[in-house]
């Protein structure tokens, strides 16, 4: 009856395993599946997030053209009121020499017969200074509306800027809509793969005990078999009494009571057989499992301290190289801080020269304004005096009018020659402001750069070995790697604390290899940007 209800439970178990194999192939089926979706969904948000980023550069180079358009718009317009100012100057000259026509025309009839020759010698010349007044004027419009046509384009420039804008603005907004569904699939996806996981660990830990079901079952099985045969050992003894029962029928009595005693001690000694046999067989597959564990570890061990190895040899030589190219750019930086320095004293020196040189100019003009108000005066008079007092006046007009003739092409250079010292002076104030941006940029990436080496520098020293980490060659735990234990004569649990220690500082190194690297990735890109700076400026400077 026991035999049976042993093999019963035996089929059940085995029946309840193949249901457990059968979930778990199903459970990891559909781990399978989950982790390929995860794996799509994270292609999907790259993609996404590098087309965020394409549109977004081009949302800041609109920006950027929209600036340099704004810029221009402002240049041109600036252009525009001043040649409109002096268009009106021009005017403004034009009907004051219009008005000194009409008053010598109205002198001619007054005047006499031997003055005639002198006045038609005046309107000739105030014909040609008009006919050239004329001629500037035109080339003055021509100007303003060439001027007019650039600012016409620009605007259309700008509308399409601005419209471009608002489609990439558009685009940019759609795609952050999608970039949000997608981190909300994401979060679903990974709130189902968290329930797999419980459920996983679940079925692991019924795995576990069946496990000990099966070892159960197997001493259930073992007592059996040696109960069993105790059985028949006991049949052959009765087999054996009742031949010799007959003989013995006087020792019934003692014969049961030792019987009965023998019984007794049998099943104890049956129970102490079972628990020894038992804990035989526990021990025994402890020690399998520490004896495979210890040989993993020690493979490992090995491959680590080989990696550790190579990976101090690689960032020696990158350390160098790098110290290398950092001293090479701080040289080139100095040399070019010094440039800068010439250049902006230079640049100082031109300013004052130009301040002194505008100075000059406007006292000359000043000086050319009060000269030119006179002969107009002079004129006014001559008019107003009587026929005998008219010939010396006439001469004194003739010569002031003469000396205002003289003067104006004069006071016109003076105009020009101030025009072009502004532009010149305009010119070298936009080469210090781009000299002086561009040496504040310097600055800022060297002071990027010492705070990566410090920062370098600070590491290096940190993951230094001191005088305690070489203190630890002699005695404490890790006296098994500085020391070079042998494994046969490391414990358990030593090899699994060693193997805890060299798995931290294997994942600290490689820490920080990954943020060395991200490092020097920086550091290239910014060398080879002040490398193309620098031959940039020598390419304007030249």
């Amino acid at each position: 009856m026991r035999f049976a209800i042993v093999e019963k439970n035996l089929l059940d178990v085995k029946t309840q395993l193949e249901q457990a194999d059968k979930r778990e192939k199903r459970i990891q089926k559909e781990l399978d599946t989950l982790n390929e979706k995860i794996k799509i969904a994270k292609d999907e948000k790259g993609r996404i997030a590098s087309a965020l980023d394409s549109k977004s550069q081009e949302h800041r180079n609109c920006l950027k053209d929209i600036e340099k358009l704004r810029t221009e718009i402002s240049s041109l317009e600036t252009r525009c009121k001043w040649s409109t100012v002096k268009l009106r100057q021009e005017i403004e000259a034009k009907h004051v020499l219009e008005k000194e026509l009409h008053d010598l025309k109205n002198t001619e009839i007054c005047t006499k017969s031997d003055n005639g020759e002198s006045t038609l010698e005046k309107i000739s010349e105030l014909k040609a200074n008009q006919i050239t007044l004329k001629h500037v004027n035109v080339e003055q419009a021509d100007k303003i509306s060439a001027l007019e046509q650039q600012l016409e384009n620009t605007f259309k420039e700008r509308t399409t800027l601005q419209s471009l804008l608002e489609i990439t603005n558009d685009k940019r907004t759609k795609l952050s809509v999608d970039f949000e569904k997608l981190q909300q699939e994401n979060l679903d996806l990974q709130h189902q793969l968290d329930t797999n996981v419980l459920k996983i660990a679940e079925l692991q830990a019924k795995l576990n005990d069946l496990g000990t079901v099966r070892a159960q079952l197997s001493i259930v099985n073992e007592i059996n078999n040696n109960l069993t045969e105790h059985m028949k050992n006991i049949e052959r003894q009765l087999a054996d009494q009742t031949a010799d029962v007959s003989k013995f029928n006087q020792r019934e009595s003692e014969l049961l009571a030792l019987n009965e005693e023998l019984s007794s001690l049998n099943a104890t000694l049956q129970n102490e057989i079972s628990l020894q046999k038992s804990k035989s067989i526990a021990m025994s597959i402890e020690n399998n499992s520490s004896k495979e564990n210890q040989s993993h570890y020690e493979v490992n061990i090995v491959k680590l301290q080989e990696q550790l190895e190579y990976e101090k040899k690689c960032r020696y030589e990158e350390r160098l190289v790098m110290a290398k190219h950092l001293a090479e750019k701080t040289k080139d930086c100095e040399v070019l801080q010094q440039k800068l320095d010439q250049i902006s004293g230079d640049l100082d020196a031109v300013k004052k020269k130009n301040l002194f040189i505008v100075k000059d100019l406007q006292r000359e003009i000043a000086t050319l304004q009060k000269s030119s108000s006179k002969p107009v005066d002079a004129l006014s008079i001559g008019n107003s005096v009587a026929d005998d007092q008219f010939k010396p006046n006439s001469s004194g007009s003739i010569k002031s009018v003469d000396e205002f003739e003289e003067k104006e092409p004069s006071k016109t250079k003076l105009i020009e020659r101030i025009i072009r010292l502004q532009h010149a002076s305009n010119r070298q104030a936009e080469k210090i402001d781009f000299l002086e941006n561009h040496s504040s940029t310097l600055v800022a990436e060297l002071q990027k750069k010492t705070k990566i080496v410090q920062h370098y520098m600070m590491k290096e020293q940190a993951t230094s070995t001191s005088s305690g980490d070489k203190n630890k060659m002699y005695n404490g735990i890790m006296h098994a790697i500085y020391g070079n234990a042998k494994p046969s004569d490391m414990s358990l649990e030593l090899v699994l604390e060693v193997n805890k220690k060299l798995q931290s500082v294997l994942e600290d190194t490689l820490l920080k290899n990954i943020t060395l690297k991200d490092n020097l990735d920086t550091l290239g890109l910014e060398v080879d940007r002040l490398t193309r700076q620098v031959a940039n400026y020598k390419s304007y400077k030249r």
